[in-house]
């Protein structure tokens, strides 16, 4: 067995170890993964440590396989994704031992999909044998919404546990029977993998058909126009990463002379953060009806209160909740630990900070303390941008984050005379440009408000 030497990486890119079987306790070490397939060849290995996470790659012939352990984030997922089109070999994915990231307080962000997809096409581009090796249920419950999971040979062992015949059943002989000297697997075996088929495939249609109705069913939660209020333009753009998204927005009617201005996003994506997302959407709507004049922030405390309870461990809603005096053009709002709102004319930009933390978390007492009221004055010719953060946190190919910064620039390039939706389809195509053919891995919504002169 021989493995090759990787130098060190300078911090904070990834280092990749190594060692000759010598330097380990004085003894050759083996891996399972030759009694793999025991032909002679050499076994190669690659340990790459991130810190948090280990990627370690196995390759032997024409079989490699990655394994990963630890915390998963985008920036590990871009690099799983980097290492798998770098591997031009049948390719094997484990994941083991996974470890709840604290920021995401969960073990897979949404990213792994697009990872998951994107390494899925190429590898059947290439016609290669793509496995996955006992995925964490997370993980399948997040590749079976999306359609992710059917694009791969699903192995339920562990890959240290995968023979011979695994991988033979698993991918399709390039051989005839003839040169093979059989007749192939026998009849009742290739029947019981097409009744499997079968049942998978309805099972894929059922899922399907229900995430198309839920797909209609949250759009009709939201608003299906912008509010038409003189003196005033809106705009307004709600794209999913997937059929249902946890995003919401909404225009509340507070008399002839306040509107209400809602935008949030609820951890997580599909079907529980969409339930979610019309609950949270439904108690701030009612609890800023509930009571004449009630202030932005006891709003938000108020449905903090009500939300409490309703989300499991380590989820969550953001939120931002401002009210519009038409006459005045004065804006109050609230934050609760949601993207901060832009302010910007022909001749500046301003982003409006404030404190604020999740709601759903916190039973009151540091929700309420912590929650901070803003007010400013819109003045004519002046626009308000909302947006939640699949805006800013948009990656392109080649594992770039889009970043207020840039978001903050393209504000600064759009012509203020154009209207409201003229200048925000100037922004998304902005975005769109620089993602370029990466496919979008969080929802993305976006309000735009401006006075008109």
């Amino acid at each position: 067995m021989t493995l090759d030497r990787v130098l060190p990486l300078p911090a904070p890119v990834p280092r990749a170890l190594s060692w000759t079987p010598q330097e380990m306790d004085g003894s050759v070490t083996t891996s399972e993964f030759n009694e793999l397939l025991k032909d002679g060849a050499e076994l190669q290995t690659t340990v790459v440590d991130f810190g948090d996470a280990v990627v370690r790659r196995v390759k032997k012939n024409d079989l490699s396989i990655l394994s990963v352990s630890g915390q998963y984030s985008r920036a590990l997922g871009r690099e799983i994704e980097r290492i798998c089109l770098q591997c031009r070999t049948n390719l094997g994915l484990e994941f083991t031992d996974i470890k709840v990231n604290p920021t995401l307080r969960k073990k897979f962000d949404s990213s792994i999909v697009g990872v998951l997809r994107n390494v899925r096409d190429a590898f059947h581009a290439r016609r290669k044998l793509l496995l996955l090796c006992t995925p964490p249920s997370e993980l399948v419950d997040l590749l079976k919404l999306t359609g992710v999971y059917s694009g791969y040979q699903v192995i339920e062992k562990p890959s240290s546990a995968i023979t011979e015949s695994d991988l033979s059943l698993a991918m399709p002989s390039r051989e005839p029977n003839s040169r093979r000297g059989g007749s192939g697997p026998p009849a009742e075996e290739v029947q019981k993998k097409i009744v499997h088929l079968n049942q998978s495939l309805k099972r894929t249609a059922t899922l399907e058909k229900g995430l198309d109705s839920a797909e209609k069913c949250v759009r009709r939660l939201l608003p299906q126009s912008s509010p038409s209020v003189p003196g005033y333009d809106f705009a307004h753009s709600y794209r999913t990463s997937e059929k249902v998204g946890g995003d919401f927005f909404d225009f509340i009617a507070l008399g002839d002379d306040r509107l209400g201005v809602v935008i949030g996003d609820v951890s997580g994506h599909g079907l529980d953060a969409a339930l979610m997302m019309g609950i949270s959407k439904k108690v701030i709507n009612l609890r800023a009806r509930g009571v004449a004049n009630a202030s932005p922030y006891e709003v938000l405390c108020q449905a903090n209160a009500d939300l409490v309870g309703d989300f499991r461990k380590y989820s969550f809603v953001t939120a931002l909740y401002g009210v519009l005096e038409l006459e005045s053009g004065n804006f109050r709002f609230v934050r609760a630990g949601h993207e901060m709102p832009i302010l910007f004319d022909a001749d500046s930009h301003t982003v409006l900070e404030s404190r604020g933390i999740p709601l759903g978390i916190d039973r009151g007492r540091n929700f309420n303390r912590l929650l901070e009221e803003r007010s400013i004055e819109l003045e004519a010719g002046s626009s308000l941008l909302f947006c939640t953060d699949g805006l800013t946190e948009c990656w392109n190919t080649r594992g770039a984050c889009y970043t207020r910064e840039r978001l903050l620039f393209s504000l600064s390039q759009v012509r203020t005379d154009l209207s409201s939706k003229e200048v925000l389809e100037d922004i998304l195509g902005c975005v769109a440009e620089f993602a370029g053919d990466r496919s979008q891995e969080d929802d993305m919504t976006t309000i735009l408000l401006k006075r008109n002169s």
